[in-house]
């Protein structure tokens, strides 16, 4: 090979640089400017206040919405802690309501024993109204709430202790009505008129239950006043009764020697009538008013001797003869049981009795009904 041939040959085997290729140094020059332009696009469009305020209310809605679930989650807890406080709160409301009602029915409880013991001194059988007392152990089982089943146990005193007064209230009503009623029933059979709504109503006493918001509790206040009252009412009969002339006129019984009403004349034989009853009575026997009223007379009167006549409420008069011994004057008040005279054979008299009569209106009765009224009715007679 020639010398030119090994030039031009080696001359050949460089690489040579041709306009369209770059050096490597260049290419990552432009790789880092495209970076960089990157980047600084990147920094300018963050930087734009449109895009700062869309970046900006997406966190302020991230947070609002944070915000939002800790507000609900603390009223969740509030309202757990609500809850709790308030069926805390109701359970020793409950309990105090309870404890109230209790004593307050125990205060009518104890009305209602006195209800019973009046019953009882007026004459009615005491033994269907006694009533039990509240149990003191649940004044201390209200006073600690913290105590389990106490508000039942509490309900239930209550409910016992008006169902027990209630009863108690029944008796003594339906005893004292009835017992009212035979005492006016019975002094109407002989013509005397016993009023139980006069004035006399309005001085009465004893204890007054208040009205109660339960209606349970207005309930019993009503029935225990509306027993007062016919307590009251019973009182009146029964004073009635023992005030009316149907008392036996001696303190020992003696025989009856003439009843009332036609009968032989023991002076002339012939038929009479004989207005009154004779009593065997030994002379000088104490002789006992009939009954309550007063002395309208007091003498001689012709055919009875020594004569006392008393006039009793509702215009019915009593009256003893064949005296021998006045010891009341005329005007005198005399109470049932009153010793007025003793017994004598004054006026026309075949020998010593009592001649007693009752009359109404000046025409005569027969004693011998009131005399068996007061057999009739004597437990109720003071």
């Amino acid at each position: 090979m020639s010398a030119y041939s090994r030039a031009e040959f080696g001359k050949s085997s460089k690489p040579r640089k041709g306009p369209g290729l770059a050096r490597p140094s260049v290419l990552y020059g432009l790789f880092g400017l495209l970076a960089l332009s990157n980047v600084l696009t990147l920094v300018a469009l963050l930087m734009a206040p449109d895009i700062a305020a869309l970046f900006d209310r997406q966190d302020e809605r991230a947070f609002s919405a944070y915000e939002e679930r800790i507000l609900q989650l603390r009223m969740e807890v509030d309202r757990l802690h609500s809850r709790q406080y308030r069926q805390d709160g109701d359970m020793n409301l409950q309990m105090q309501e309870l404890a109230q009602q209790q004593e307050f029915l125990a205060e009518q409880h104890r009305y209602v024993r006195i209800l019973a013991e009046k019953a009882a001194e007026l004459g009615l059988d005491a033994d269907q109204f006694i009533v039990a007392s509240a149990d003191p152990e649940l004044a201390e089982v209200a006073s600690e709430p913290a105590v389990l089943g106490s508000v039942d146990e509490i309900a239930q005193s209550i409910e016992d202790m008006l169902a027990e007064s209630r009863m108690a209230l029944t008796a003594i009503s339906g005893a004292a009505e009835q017992s009212t009623d035979e005492i006016v029933e019975g002094l109407g059979s002989v013509g005397i008129r016993l009023s139980l709504d006069g004035p006399d109503m309005a001085a009465t006493g004893g204890p007054f239950i208040p009205a109660e918001e339960s209606p349970d509790s207005e309930s019993l206040a009503d029935s225990a006043n509306n027993v007062l009252e016919a307590l009251t009412r019973f009182q009146q009969a029964r004073e009635g009764l023992s005030a009316a002339p149907i008392h036996y006129p001696f303190a020992t019984r003696f025989r009856l020697s003439s009843g009332f009403g036609n009968r032989r004349d023991p002076f002339g034989g012939g038929s009479a009538f004989h207005s009154g009853l004779d009593f065997a009575a030994p002379r000088g026997t104490s002789v006992l008013a009939a009954g309550d009223g007063r002395v309208t007379f007091a003498g001689q009167r012709s055919g009875y001797g020594k004569v006392v006549e008393i006039t009793h409420a509702g215009g019915t008069l009593t009256r003893y003869a064949h005296l021998s011994t006045i010891l009341v004057e005329v005007g005198k008040l005399i109470t049932a049981g009153d010793v007025i005279a003793r017994v004598g054979s004054t006026g026309r008299s075949t020998g010593p009795h009592l001649h007693f009569e009752v009359r109404r209106n000046d025409a005569p009765q027969n004693p011998q009904p009131y005399l068996d009224l007061a057999r009739r009715l004597g437990a109720y007679l003071t």
